[in-house]
C-alpha cells in the first residue's frame, strides 16, 4: 500500500517540507525531539515525533488526532481510557475503553517521515460507537480529569515500536495497570500519579 502511495506522490511531483521543533509546547500539540531516522538499506524503526489532538464542539462534537513519525510506521493506534469513571482505579475492567486505528495520510517518499490522522464523531449510544469513526466521548470529556490517551505505532509485522501517553492518570493506567513503558508527553504533569 505504501508503494502505491509513494508512486502516486512521486507522479504528482508533490514536495513537502517540515521543520522539526526541539522543545515541547505547553498545549495539546507536542513535538517530540526524537531525531530523524533517515533512510538506508536497513531502515531504523520509526519513532513518534509529533502528536496533536483537539475536540471541536458542535452537533455532533468531533475529535481530531494527528501524528507525525520519524520514519515509516506500519500501523498507528489510539486508545482512550475513561479514568474519570467511578470504577477507576479499583475496578478498571468495568471502565469504558476505546481503540481506534489512525489513517496513514501522507509520507516522505524517501522514508524519513510518515503522517497519520483520525477524526471521530461523538455519538451517545454504545450501539453507535464504531472503532475508527465514532466515540462515546464528547468535548465535555476533554477536561483534564476524565480521559487517558495512548498512541502506539507498529511495524509492518505488527510489532510495537513506540508509544506515548497523555491525559488524566495515564501513567497509572498505561504504565502501571497495563504494564506498558510509554513516554509521558503531558507537559502539565497530568501523567503523574
Amino acid at each position: 500500500m505504501k508503494a502505491a502511495i509513494q508512486i502516486a506522490t512521486l507522479a504528482a511531483g508533490a514536495l513537502l517540507a517540515l521543520t522539526a521543533c526541539t522543545s515541547m509546547p505547553s498545549g495539546p500539540d507536542w513535538d517530540l525531539d526524537t531525531g530523524d531516522t533517515g533512510w538506508s538499506d536497513d531502515p531504523v524503526d520509526p519513532l513518534i515525533a509529533q502528536v496533536t489532538f483537539q475536540c471541536n464542539p458542535g452537533n455532533p462534537d468531533t475529535w481530531s488526532y494527528y501524528s507525525r513519525m520519524d520514519g515509516w510506521a506500519g500501523l498507528a493506534t489510539l486508545d482512550v481510557f475513561e479514568t474519570g469513571d467511578g470504577n477507576w482505579p479499583n475496578n478498571p475492567g468495568a471502565v469504558w475503553v476505546e481503540s481506534h486505528n489512525l489513517n496513514n495520510t501522507d509520507h516522505d517518499p524517501s522514508g524519513t517521515w510518515d503522517e497519520w490522522s483520525l477524526s471521530l464523531r461523538h455519538v451517545t449510544s454504545i450501539g453507535q460507537q464504531y472503532s475508527g469513526s465514532t466515540t462515546l466521548f464528547g468535548c465535555e470529556w476533554n477536561d483534564g480529569h476524565s480521559l487517558a490517551f495512548r498512541e502506539t505505532i507498529y511495524d509492518e509485522s505488527q510489532r510495537a515500536l513506540d508509544c506515548v501517553i497523555w491525559g488524566h492518570e495515564s501513567q497509572q493506567y498505561f504504565n502501571g495497570y497495563r504494564g506498558d513503558s510509554c513516554v509521558c508527553i503531558d507537559p502539565d504533569g497530568s501523567c503523574t500519579n
